[in-house]
């Protein structure tokens, strides 16, 4: 048969699929009502019900919501069929039928295949059978995204159409056939042959070189001669008895052509079900409890009609919500858990960045999401499931595996902008050598269950000489409803189709159980899996980023005392208030919030939720404070030191009442520095790990003559023991001479310390993203006005202001008395757009990697361009510091809430604020503090203990004014300064106290800890606090090896 264009074929198919519908009834008119949606389930401003008519046109914006509803009667034609609904009222909407909840609408202002507007009844009806249908309709956020960009407040939808219809089930299952068939056609067609189909005269070798780029010439014939024979029995032009008549041959035809084409599939691709629904984003978190209530709906009535579909959902976040806002759904997702049909993956609470975040915070991520997902089903998975996070720290093959997992599964990484990643199935090896099987998916988790797919997944996959099977998510997400009944119809007729790899749907745990056996014939990937692209998210939303830092640090601190006061005193410990805690600190974790690529409305929320925060934390501080301290005299001051190790630093507390002078003395009498200002005296001390110690503020003037003190301050220069500092007339560094290790730390003829302001204009998503192209232009602000501001026994500091267009840049340049650090105490009032502000330092270092803390540890970049690969590393993600070290020497560069970093060559910079305007065109405007320190010292990171020093620039010591401890002495100690203990709380089954330490440094060793009492057993858990061996114990101590930056978590039991 001849053929020439698909349009001809398209024509048919598009007149089969309107034939599905046989017999319909248009349902006009409506009542509808408006609301505001405040909260899940509480809507404010809800007028009356009044008509809405087909055509009729409404508004509509955040939190507007719209009902629709009316009654419907079965007409007597239609009593007994397959009876569906079609709607299409605007946006996204839940539909209830007799009150419950059966389905979900999503509606494009442009129709679109992702459309779903198909609602089935809940039974086969008969005539004169009344159904009452309700529709609660609000806004697409997706498809409103790119208007509110440009500055729209508001939306108009239109009532497309609603009818009552008889489907054909001959007609829709041969259009289903027909177009499963079609659509193989196109993905096996090679484009080239309508190259060598042509008549142009080509060379002999490009044509053979042609002819080899298509992909199955003889199986596309075929199909193509099976759907020519097929669609030309169709008879489209004679009225609906003709076309229905015609149906029965065309589909024997179809099948006897598609039966004798010979089929050699090589391959298996199991497809799971998905529906990636992003916690917040282009919406605020309230609105995402009500697309997951949508996203069950549909998903759940497509198991009920589909009893092969298989559909896989993490973040028990959402579960939560459902359980909470969508009851009857819940209990309906529980059965299908027993049933198999719904897969529970990921275990974290969210499918949170795994950049940013702390270790602990990862730990608690799949504590607490694993434990919902025990407590509410009885199961876990082992499936790590991250499809769409930034990046992928290196220390998470360790934590996923020591969280009771066994698998990663991941498709992000296929988006790099510059490197192809080189495997799709392969073992990933963590920074303490823990490997994981990991499965880097090569299409978007967003997936069709179509011919195209199954072509395009099985021809990228890396890994064909030695795996015959591959996994493909399909659904759409975010309010999308996850799979249709389209693509179920279609997996029906995909799963041995001539020309296409064999499919069936499946788990993904039964993709990875099955692969598994092939571990060791993998390649091994030993590094992090650094994103190629979104790299402006270490920076993007300033704030957000603040109070993560403090709020897991305030935690882990109030964590520390809690548990010492159950330990010591027996007092309550405050399990309900760190849950609740930890679950807001968790949930703005979220791979779009913490990351700073959501709307506005997103970071409003945020500063609400971290104020709660904060104040729990005063609270299980202030609760855990009282019960292990006693009152004392109102001039003593205990200062709690929760590091692992002694320490010195500086304290201010307010004057006792009645004071107007004041020295403070430590527990032997000797006086130590310390300085007034106003009501508040500020001094130093040094306080044991783990421990307290008192000082008492006494009634004494303190000496005016401060000849004797190390510390010098003038405009152009500051000095004390550890260095003699030198600035222009500008502020900017121009020499840092290190006076106990007797060498410049500044590359002299440039300074440092610059203000280095960019403009900020990625090619797209310029919250998400960083282009190299910034360096092309930007301002060093070298001008400033320099002034003393102090200069006591306890600190120097000099300020320096600067400003630039609408924005004053103030820094407090600090140095110490006791503390080898040189702090930048910063204050920016930020009014830039797309714009981003840099400080830069050039060091008298020479070393081709630098070293940067990452979650439980550490890992070297290259500080050059030699390679593609380091080249796409121009900005990368760094915690409390960032080194660079020669053979004797380094420079570190600390921060107390900063992520991104660039160091190239003798150059370190650290990336301070960025202004970017999409999704949040106000982005990081307003005012902003934060610190960030240089740390020069001897030998490398490790020498230089510079592990410590982010750790005590971050965590201040506690001062607690008139009260001493009940007992003296470090709650515990460890013979390791590179083995941090980094959590104390009580086992969440409340046996014992929880104690878990990493090693820092990449050194192996045997480590001891000695605790302030004796404990009756010790045991080794995992991150999840089972246990897994006894620990023999010596007294109030015990020993254990620990590898380089291994994590190990104790039960302590007394």
């Amino acid at each position: 048969m001849e053929f020439t264009q698909d349009r001809i074929l398209q024509r048919k198919l598009a007149a089969i699929e309107k034939a599905i519908i046989e017999d319909f009834r248009e349902l006009t008119t409506w009542k509808t009502r408006e609301g505001f949606y405040e909260e899940p389930g509480v809507y404010t401003n809800i007028g009356p019900w009044t008509d809405i008519s087909m055509g009729d046109r409404w508004i509509c914006a955040d939190s507007v919501t719209r009902w629709f509803k009316r009654e419907i009667v079965i007409p007597k034609e239609f009593d007994g069929r397959q009876v569906v609904l079609e709607l299409d009222f605007g946006g996204e909407g839940l539909v209830k039928i007799d009150g419950v909840i059966q389905s979900a609408l999503t509606s494009y202002l442009r129709e679109s295949e992702v459309s779903r507007t198909r609602v089935m009844l809940p039974r086969i009806p008969k005539a004169g059978e009344i159904f009452e249908v309700e529709v609660e309709a609000a806004l697409n956020y997706m498809e409103f995204a790119p208007y509110r960009d440009q500055g729209a407040k508001n939306i108009e939808y239109q009532f497309r159409y609603a009818l009552l219809g008889v489907v054909n089930e001959e007609v829709e299952q041969y259009y289903f056939d027909i177009k499963t068939a079609y659509d193989a056609m196109v993905a096996l067609r090679s484009p080239i042959e309508k190259v060598i189909a042509t008549n142009v005269s080509l060379p002999h070798d490009i044509e053979r070189i042609l002819e080899s780029l298509t992909k199955d010439s003889y199986i596309y014939q075929k199909l193509l001669d099976a759907v020519l024979h097929s669609l030309t029995i169709v008879d489209v032009d004679y009225g609906y008895e003709a076309l229905v008549k015609s149906i029965g041959q065309a589909r024997q035809i179809l099948k006897e052509k598609l039966d004798k084409i010979p089929h050699n599939p090589h391959a298996l691709i199991k497809f799971v079900g998905q529906a990636h629904i992003d916690t917040a984003w282009r919406w605020p978190v309230k609105e995402t409890v009500r697309k997951c209530g949508k996203t069950m709906a549909n998903v759940l009535d497509l198991m009920d009609r589909y009893n092969e579909f298989i559909f896989a959902f993490s973040q028990p976040q959402l579960f939560e919500y459902i359980k909470d806002h969508y009851p009857e759904l819940y209990e309906r997702i529980k059965e299908k858990v027993k049933s198999g049909q719904f897969e529970l993956v990921g275990n974290t609470w969210v499918e949170m960045d795994t950049n940013v975040p702390s270790g602990e915070s990862l730990v608690r991520q799949l504590l607490y999401g694993r434990a919902f997902f025990m407590d509410e089903f009885d199961q876990y998975s082992k499936v790590f499931w991250m499809p769409d996070v930034f990046g992928y720290s290196w220390a998470l093959p360790q934590i996923i595996k020591r969280s009771g997992m066994e698998y990663f599964f991941t498709s992000k990484l296929i988006n790099n902008d510059t490197n192809r990643f080189p495997h799709s199935l392969f073992m990933w090896q963590g920074i303490d050598g823990t490997r994981i099987l990991s499965y880097v998916q090569r299409l978007n988790y967003n997936g069709r269950f179509n011919p195209e797919t199954v072509e395009t997944i099985y021809n990228r996959f890396d890994q064909k000489h030695i795996c015959e099977d591959l996994l493909m998510t399909f659904g759409y997400g975010d309010g999308g409803g996850g799979p249709n009944y389209q693509m179920l119809e279609t997996s029906r007729r995909l799963k041995s189709f001539p020309g296409l790899q064999k499919t069936e749907m499946n788990t993904s745990v039964s993709f990875f159980d099955k692969v598994a056996c092939l571990e060791d014939q993998l390649p091994v990937r030993k590094d992090e899996m650094y994103y190629e692209y979104h790299r402006g998210t270490y920076t993007s939303q300033a704030r957000t980023k603040m109070h993560n830092r403090r709020s897991e640090l305030g935690m882990r601190q109030a964590e520390i005392l809690a548990a010492m006061a159950f330990d010591k005193t027996g007092s309550e410990y405050p399990y309900e208030d760190i849950l609740k805690a930890y679950k807001i600190i968790l949930r703005n974790q979220f791979h779009d919030i913490i990351p700073g690529s959501s709307i506005k409305a997103v970071y409003d929320d945020c500063e609400k939720e971290y104020a709660q925060v904060f104040d729990i934390i005063q609270k299980i501080q202030g609760t855990a404070v009282e019960s292990l301290t006693r009152e004392a005299l109102p001039e003593e001051v205990t200062v709690f030191n929760s590091l692992s190790w002694d320490r010195v630093g500086n304290v201010k507390v307010k004057l006792p009442e009645g004071f107007k002078q004041g020295v403070v003395v430590d527990q032997e009498g000797n006086e130590v520095p310390s300085i007034i200002e106003g009501d508040e005296i500020e001094f130093e001390d040094c306080v044991p790990a783990l421990g307290s110690r008192v000082y008492r503020i006494e009634p004494k003037a303190a000496s005016t003559d401060i000849s004797g003190t190390p510390i010098r301050v003038s405009e152009n220069a500051m000095e004390n023991k550890y260095y003699r500092i030198m600035l222009d007339d500008g502020g900017n560094l121009t020499s840092i001479f290190d006076k106990v290790n007797n060498c410049e730390v500044l590359e002299q003829g440039k300074v440092s310390n610059v203000m280095q302001i960019f403009e900020d204009k990625p090619c797209c998503e310029t919250a998400w993203n960083i282009d190299l192209e910034y360096q092309n232009k930007g301002w060093d602000l070298l001008e400033g006005k320099v002034e003393v501001i102090e200069q006591s026994l306890v600190k120097g500091v000099v300020r320096v202001t600067k400003e630039f267009n609408l924005s004053t840049i103030v820094q407090d340049i600090t140095i110490y008395s006791s503390i080898p650090r040189i702090d930048f105490k910063t204050r920016v009032n930020w009014q830039e757009t797309e714009k981003m502000l840099k400080a830069a330092f050039y060091v008298n270092v020479l070393s081709n990697k630098a070293t940067y803390e990452i979650q439980f540890g550490a890992i070297e970049r290259p500080t050059h361009w030699n390679t593609s690969y380091d080249k796409a590393r121009f900005e990368v993600c760094g915690h409390k510091w960032a080194d660079l070290s020669e053979g004797g020497y380094g420079v570190s560069l600390l921060n107390d809430c900063k992520y991104g970093y660039d160091i190239k060559d003798n150059r370190m910079r650290i990336t301070l604020l960025r202004a970017p305007i999409d999704p949040d065109p106000t982005a990081d405007k307003g005012t902003h503090e934060f610190c960030y320190s240089l740390y020069p010292h001897k030998g490398n990171f490790i020498e230089g203990e510079t592990v410590n020093a982010g750790f005590e620039l971050n965590v201040p010591l506690l001062a607690i004014p008139g009260r001493r401890m009940i007992t003296e002495g470090s709650y515990a100690q460890i013979s390791h300064k590179n083995v941090i203990i980094d959590t104390i709380k009580c086992a969440e089954d409340g046996e014992g106290i929880i104690l878990r330490v990493y090693e820092s440094e990449g050194i192996r060793g045997n480590t001891t800890i000695t605790l302030s009492s004796s404990p009756t057993r010790v045991y080794e858990c995992n991150l999840m606090e089972e246990k897994e061996r006894e620990i023999e114990i010596d007294g109030a101590s015990f020993s254990f090896n620990i590898k380089p930056f291994e994590i190990k978590t104790f039960r302590i039991c007394k």
